[in-house]
């Protein structure tokens, strides 16, 4: 996770080369919404990336999106 002027952010970056190089950032949690507790779960299939996302000053949401 990262933070910047709208609170913390979500993000993911990929290394094929075992860590020599990064793919460029890209943000996973919605710009505007303050994301909090990031985690990355690994699948058979891919890594399964969850976090809570505050949506307003009294709730949040559960979010998350698959990586192949």
């Amino acid at each position: 996770d990262q933070t910047g002027p709208e609170g913390a952010q979500v993000v993911f970056s990929r290394s094929i080369d075992k860590g020599k190089s990064w793919s460029t950032i890209q943000a996973l949690s919605e710009s505007g919404h303050p994301a909090t507790h990031p985690r990355i779960v690994a699948t058979s299939k891919g890594f399964l990336a969850v976090w809570t996302e505050k949506i307003s000053k009294n709730g949040a949401q559960l979010a998350m999106t698959f990586l192949e």
